[in-house]
């Protein structure tokens, strides 16, 4: 079991859901300056690529930068983050317990150990998977190898609720999770993005031998699934085919991502703590049930003289509008987006958030930022270089920046938000190992901070032993201070 959530653009490029840091393979040529000409290029509408390379590294950088956007600017993104940083230090407690009395191989507890457990043992064991339930019910995604059955029977059973002509059956709920919704808000934004950039004829020769990266149809399910269905509520609901050469069916090629867009991030409008009282009502604000009632409630809205105002809201930036055509038609009595946004904002008021987390404060300041300026988050454009914010990312060659907050040019405040973070990546990571996969990938190797770091460190650590020595590891030297055992049995 694997409790990360990675999101990919492709073999090129990884968001972990929560850890605010971008991967980049060496596929994708991401440099400092190069990811700033990405940023300033796509602002001002003109392609910048010369080489494959370049334009693979511009799909990497937005696609990921979306995800990164997705996870700082909805309230989805925000419910996990505390979600999992309540639980952090509750499921490391376990490691260390385990660690003593658990035996050779990870991760912990091990099958052999619930078998011969003495009492002492089994109550911990108990307490643990307690505990693991909790999280799990409380995240809204669901780590690899422990997908729901009650999740995809729900969402089923309001995918069935639907106007559709094809029957549907188990399985067909895989456009319709977090994670699909996610990846298909983001292949539908870089297709947008790019088709939008002015190129010469090279870049274009450039770009059409690099479709299956960018244009959702040559894209996996994980992708497009999400995509084609709303095109097929589209073509079945409008009568048409996007086959067809004709203008009307490029507007509905390119409606269908802007709707697709803009559905997945009301679906990720997700309550504060103080909304939602009970698992009943996280329920109804499952991502994918959320989607497939807006879309229910689209298609209602088809039939009405309405439809032509809800398109022109779109097409006008005015999503607050938009919504309020849906929410009318909506089976559920969602309430608007900006509403939510509005009460997570009270929610993080009401909050002590001490001066040393300064990773909290900066999501804090980017609810301030939706919420003083809605529509404009709705379609995560490349605002990076014009808003308050500031991203991380690592490439084969160690950690770069770019950033335009206040926070990211203080040296003092830039100095412990970047700690923090890495530190509560290396916290996810050894909950992982030690509890998940039973590998470690160290995050200070990854960025090149750690003079005591070994190939192990960068390819997986999957044995406690394999840690570089104390002082020089860092992480060791935590663990040890933390009290684990890291001796073989």
């Amino acid at each position: 079991m694997d409790y990360k959530f990675s999101l990919h653009a492709g073999e090129i490029g990884t968001y972990d859901w929560g850890s605010l840091l971008i991967r980049f393979a060496s596929l994708a040529k991401v440099l400092p300056g190069t990811a700033a000409e990405l940023m300033a290029g796509a602002v001002v509408g003109n392609a910048t690529w010369k080489t494959g390379a370049e334009l693979r590294g511009y799909i990497a950088f937005l696609h990921e930068f979306i995800h990164y956007i997705q996870d700082m600017y909805t309230s989805l993104g925000h419910w996990d983050y505390l979600v999992r940083r309540e639980y952090t230090p509750i499921m490391l407690d376990h490691a260390r317990y385990f660690s003593w009395v658990s035996g050779p191989g990870l991760p912990y507890p091990s099958a052999k150990l619930k078998a011969k457990a003495s009492p002492e043992i089994s109550k911990h064991v108990k307490g643990f998977e307690t505990d693991l339930s909790q999280m799990h019910n409380k995240l809204t995604y669901i780590p690899v190898g422990d997908v729901s059955d009650k999740r995809s029977e729900l969402i089923l059973k309001y995918m069935r609720s639907l106007e559709t002509p094809v029957p549907l059956s188990s399985g067909d709920e895989e456009p319709y999770t977090i994670k699909s919704l996610l990846e298909a808000e983001a292949a539908a934004m870089v297709y947008i993005q790019l088709r939008g950039l002015k190129m010469s004829d090279e870049q274009w020769e450039i770009a059409k031998d690099h479709l299956s990266l960018y244009t959702p149809g040559a894209m996996s399910e994980m992708y497009s699934g999400t995509i084609r269905s709303v095109l097929q509520v589209l073509e079945y609901k409008f009568d048409t085919n996007v086959d067809e050469d004709s203008t009307w069916s490029d507007f509905i090629s390119r409606f269908t991502m802007l709707l697709t867009v803009f559905l997945v991030d009301l679906a990720c409008a997700y309550p504060s703590p103080d909304q939602l009282k009970s698992d009943k009502s996280r329920e109804e604000y499952e991502p994918g049930i959320r989607f497939m009632r807006l879309l229910r409630a689209f298609q209602i809205l088809v039939g009405k003289k309405t439809i032509n105002d809800f398109i022109k809201a779109i097409h006008n930036e005015k999503y607050e509008k938009a919504e309020s055509y849906l929410l009318q038609d909506c089976e559920f009595p969602y309430p608007r987006a900006i509403d939510i946004y509005k009460k997570w904002f009270v929610y993080y008021d009401k909050m002590e958030i001490p001066s040393e987390n300064p990773v909290l404060s900066f999501r804090k300041n980017c609810l301030k930022q939706r919420v003083k300026n809605y529509d404009y988050f709705v379609f995560k454009t490349p605002f990076l270089l014009t808003e308050r914010t500031h991203l991380y990312w690592i490439t084969p060659n160690g950690i770069e920046s770019l950033g335009s907050s206040a926070d990211y040019f203080d040296l003092d405040i830039k100095r412990r938000y970047f700690g923090e973070f890495l530190a509560q990546n290396k916290d996810w990571a050894l909950v992982n190992f030690f509890l998940g996969s039973g590998k470690f990938v160290c995050p200070l190797a990854e960025a090149r901070l750690c003079d005591a770091a070994t190939p192990t460190c960068l390819s997986g650590i999957q044995k406690p032993e394999q840690f570089p020595p104390a002082p020089g590891c860092v992480v060791r030297r935590g663990l040890e201070d933390a009290e684990f055992s890291l001796a073989s049995h």
